[in-house]
């Protein structure tokens, strides 16, 4: 029918040939309607990407990844208004707790199942990939570690982490001049994303495998200025609570001779599927 907004009930009941009343009968609403037209497509896709899989040259473990990714590409080429339809088009909001069942998981699970065999052939992938299924403070030493790479922003902004426990994170930067804001020195934003890495990750160290987080809010009071010439910087986040849903944080930027330059309060999402 070319989009969400013209599969409607009573259009489907036209289509079909029956009486609308009969369709209710079957269908909860219409997230439910857009799903079971969907279904056999997203079937479909899973088919073939796992026939893709199976196909491949196991002796890379590399190239079953890739047979998919090339199937998952000639799906949307073939069936362009349902690859629309199911990835593309905002679909009908639903309560949460019907999200984690939804039929385009099954896609991303197919996927997923290939990057075991490149971790134990020692393939580093990327790191929301690796993350996903281990405890948050592994993943966060394995950065450390070097087993695992760190978040492109950190790469992006020259700073590492250095340390984790359990409901602590610490970063390290040394600033430099493409640090520095119009006025000569270290830009707002370069404290704004230190604090907030720390604070986040603190959190993240005390997550499960598989229980997500993201920011809600940071609040950050600057106190000192910064130069080339502060020298290393060390931000240390902290998590002060932690529950179902949310959890409280916060974090302080110092110098080397433990001087405090900025400081940050943050609230995060706790994210369980």
């Amino acid at each position: 029918m070319g989009s969400v907004d013209k599969l409607t009930i009573r259009a489907v009941a036209k289509e079909v040939g029956v009486a609308a009343p009969s369709i209710y009968l079957h269908f909860e609403d219409k997230a439910e309607l857009v799903r079971a037209a969907l279904s056999d497509k997203y079937d479909d896709l899973v088919a073939r990407m796992a026939a893709a899989d199976d196909a491949a040259d196991g002796a890379d473990p590399r190239e079953p990844l890739r047979a998919q990714a090339q199937a998952y590409c000639r799906f949307a080429l073939d069936n362009p208004g349902h690859y629309r339809l199911m990835f593309e088009v905002r679909q009908p909001r639903v309560e949460a707790s019907r999200i984690s069942g939804h039929l385009a998981r099954h896609v991303s699970a197919s996927v997923r199942a290939g990057f075991p065999r490149c971790q134990e052939s020692g393939y580093v992938l990327s790191l929301p990939v690796a993350a996903h299924d281990r405890p948050g403070i592994e993943v966060l030493q394995a950065i450390i570690d070097g087993t695992l790479p760190g978040p492109p922003i950190a790469r992006l902004m020259s700073f590492d982490l250095i340390s984790v426990t359990a409901g602590s994170a610490v970063f390290e930067l040394t600033p430099d001049e493409y640090h520095y804001n119009p006025i000569g020195s270290v830009h707002g934003g370069v404290y704004a994303t230190l604090l907030d890495s720390a604070a986040g990750c603190a959190v993240h160290s005390l997550l499960p495998a598989g229980v997500r987080y993201t920011s809600l809010d940071l609040t950050v009071k600057f106190l000192r200025p910064v130069t080339t010439d502060t020298g290393q910087l060390l931000s240390t986040g902290t998590v002060t609570h932690l529950g179902k849903r949310t959890a409280l944080t916060e974090a302080k930027l110092t110098d080397k001779d433990g001087r405090l330059l900025a400081t940050a309060i943050s609230s995060c999402l706790i994210i369980r599927d």
